[in-house]
């Protein structure tokens, strides 16, 4: 019996890798900062830069602007983390309903609080220079995490190249 549930388990997570793979999950999401564009307010190039700090790799882009400029939740979801850390600062994590967590670093100050429910464009935070941004050009650091790896996103020419599968470019979502 206990064998059983495993294996329904495994292609339960089989199937749902399958159907992320095969359907084009690009949904269109909303910049998280208003008014900001492409190459004016960050570099194409930063996603997946190498070398990168004490985390190697850029995992995400960086959108710049002004001081206390709104932060927008740019999917529904639940806020899944609203905390402080030593790298990230003032951060929140948001979980959408298609299985991506939203990462929002930097802020000056958080305004949702754990479990919070959000809409597209609710104001979720304030940008800043937080973390180890201290002393840097206020931005927003925003990243996006699949759950469940796609798959055609593994790219074995980069470093860590694996890691893409999970952590994804959010220029191909706006």
């Amino acid at each position: 019996m206990y064998k059983k549930k495993i294996l329904l388990i495994i292609a339960v997570l089989v199937l749902i890798t399958s159907l992320l793979n095969i359907k084009d999950f690009y949904t269109k999401i909303t910049i998280p900062v208003e008014g900001t564009k492409p190459i004016i307010n960050w570099d194409e190039k930063s996603f997946w830069y190498y070398p990168w700090g004490e985390s190697d790799i850029h995992r995400g882009i960086d959108i710049f602007g002004d001081l206390d400029a709104p932060i927008l939740s740019p999917v529904k979801g639940i806020v899944i983390k609203s905390g402080t850390s030593a790298n990230g600062g003032n951060y929140i994590y948001i979980l959408s309903s298609d299985l991506k967590t939203y990462y929002f670093a930097h802020l000056n100050k958080r305004m949702v609080k754990t479990f919070s429910l959000v809409d597209t464009k609710d104001i979720i935070g304030l940008m800043g220079d937080t973390g180890n941004a201290k002393f840097s050009q206020f931005h927003l650091h925003f990243s996006i995490f699949s759950i469940v790896p796609i798959i055609r996103f593994y790219d074995c020419k980069s470093i860590k190249g694996w890691q893409k599968m999970f952590y994804l470019n959010p220029e191909s979502y706006f």
